[in-house]
């Protein structure tokens, strides 16, 4: 049987995986394992040649792109020679070549410690290799240096906006982007094109990407930012089962349009089959949706996104209907508040026999210091329709120690508490309704997009504390596993599996009773088309 062993076993092997995934890769013009002998470096007299004569070497190495025995050379120079700020600038120039970016920052680092005076002419490639060594965040303030040192320098202006960009500051880099004049090259319009989408404006993407011809800007226009712009149908079908020998089967379609550049609407329906040890039911829903986009990026009060949901459902004689209201606001760079108010069904054969419905009110805000740290919080307010109420508080935190593939390790916890007792016989509905609960988990886990592929997973290990209505305490390890695949054949299709488990035994198991405790299981496929 799988125990929190296996847990720290799988949360291990994704860790693995991701520093596999991230590892070094050969650079454009490095040398491989078939590289001639005539280049390979001969250390064996190493102590007997001279300093020139190893510059000269490592230039020759160089001019062919041998940056495999260039490489080499050049670190032997800077330890004889580690203030000759001539010397790292150009060994940094090398590296940075050879895409050995992170090392390449550091000689200029070097270089700049050796030669402050030299600091105007250093910073802006200091920068550079900071940010393609992953380090947006600290790229940024070099390149705001070096912009401040030539301010008249529009690819140096433009490379603050590429900056801003990738440290997740969207908007404050469309401003940067816009103080020049139109974007004139593929890649100028390729940095514009991802700051207007990830501040949420694909609509404006769109036309910069149209006469894309560059590898990386065909990519985002065809498989992404040509998606969010048009027609599309989805369907997917979803599996469940729990401890409790609740079994679910879900079929979802649906299809939706933007009627307009700041609009989305959207119509499907979900088929719903249930079964436990206390009978079936069976459930189908219609759903409509709407979505404004309102304000724009240098708007005072931020960006909104208003949603509208009204569904129908028909469960045997009972046909009740529920809506949600939800509404996203971006303030400003590094903020997200969300707000949403919704009646929702409990999804249970005797819930639904007794009718149970549930209204819930939450909020909640995400706020990102760069693209590594992240933290998020949220409350809720939840009330059925026997009366009983609960609040609900959760908290997450989030660092990334790697961005390509990107790698997070952080801590979720939650608490719910039931705040007012319901009518008489309430616990008896059919739905999961504790005194008191809560979880705390360390979790792992990694995103890595290998196109037309795109893996994540997900690894957590928990402890949990729940009291029920007699004041019994009871302990669970409710440890989860996530995994979905995406893979896009075409600009016009995405396939999705997913799957995923947790509590006793990962969700692996089969135990069930009173005796065991709590787990769940679920696998869902999914297809995606664009029109």
């Amino acid at each position: 049987m799988v125990d929190a062993s296996a847990a720290v076993i799988g949360l291990a092997w994704i860790c693995c995986a991701a520093v596999g995934l991230g590892g070094p890769q050969r650079a454009a013009g490095q040398s491989g394992p078939g590289t001639a002998a005539g280049t390979m470096v001969d250390t064996s007299d190493a102590a007997a040649r001279t300093p020139a004569q190893d510059l000269a070497a490592a230039r020759a190495a160089t001019d062919r792109r041998d940056y495999a025995a260039a490489l080499p050379l050049f670190e032997r120079l800077v330890q004889r020679a580690p203030a000759d700020a001539d010397l790292l600038i150009e060994a940094a120039r090398v590296f940075g070549w050879a895409d050995r970016n992170a090392r390449s920052a550091e000689l200029y680092r070097q270089a700049l410690a050796a030669a402050p005076a030299r600091r105007a002419d250093i910073v802006p490639s200091l920068a550079w290799q900071t940010l393609w060594s992953a380090d947006a965040t600290a790229a940024l303030p070099l390149f705001e240096e070096a912009a401040a040192l030539h301010p008249g320098d529009r690819p140096l202006g433009w490379a603050l906006g590429h900056a801003l960009n990738a440290a997740g500051r969207h908007r404050a880099a469309i401003a940067a982007f816009r103080r020049w004049a139109p974007p004139a090259t593929d890649a100028e319009r390729l940095d514009l094109a991802r700051a207007w989408r990830w501040a949420g404006y694909e609509d404006r993407a769109w036309p910069l990407l149209q006469p894309a011809t560059a590898a990386e800007s065909v990519w985002l226009r065809d498989f992404r930012v040509a998606r969010d712009v048009a027609p599309y149908a989805f369907s997917s079908l979803e599996l469940t089962e729990d401890r409790d020998t609740l079994r679910t089967r879900g079929f979802t379609l649906g299809a939706g349009l933007q009627p307009a550049a700041h609009a989305v609407v959207e119509l499907g329906g979900r088929r719903l089959d249930l079964d436990d040890d206390f009978g079936a039911a069976a459930a189908t829903t219609f759903e409509a949706s709407g979505r404004l986009r309102l304000g724009e990026p240098d708007s005072r009060g931020g960006t909104w996104w208003p949603q509208l949901v009204l569904r129908a459902h028909r469960i045997g004689a009972w046909h009740p209907f529920t809506s949600m209201v939800r509404l996203k606001w971006v303030p400003a760079d590094r903020w997200r508040i969300d707000a949403e108010r919704a009646r929702e069904l409990v999804e249970t054969p005797r819930a639904l026999a007794n009718r149970v419905s549930v209204d819930v009110t939450s909020l909640g805000a995400d706020w990102r210091r760069d693209e590594r740290l992240a933290f998020a919080g949220g409350v809720a307010h939840m009330r059925f329709d026997d009366g009983t109420a609960r609040e609900r508080l959760v908290a997450r935190g989030e660092w990334a120690l790697r961005t390509r593939p990107r790698w997070t390790v952080g801590a979720e916890w939650s608490r719910l508490a039931r705040t007012r007792e319901g009518a008489a016989g309430a616990d008896a509905r059919g739905y999961w309704n504790p005194s008191r609960y809560q979880e705390a988990r360390l979790v792992s886990g990694i995103t890595w997009e290998q196109r037309p592929w795109e893996l994540q997973a997900r690894a957590g290990l928990a402890r949990s504390r729940e009291v029920d209505g007699g004041g019994n305490a009871s302990y669970g390890a409710p440890h989860l596993w996530e995994l979905a695949l995406g893979f896009d054949p075409s600009p016009a299709w995405r396939l999705r599996a997913a799957a995923g488990g947790s509590g006793q035994a990962l969700g692996l198991g089969s135990s069930g009773g009173s005796g065991a405790r709590y787990w769940r299981r679920w696998a869902q496929v999914g297809l995606h088309g664009w029109f």
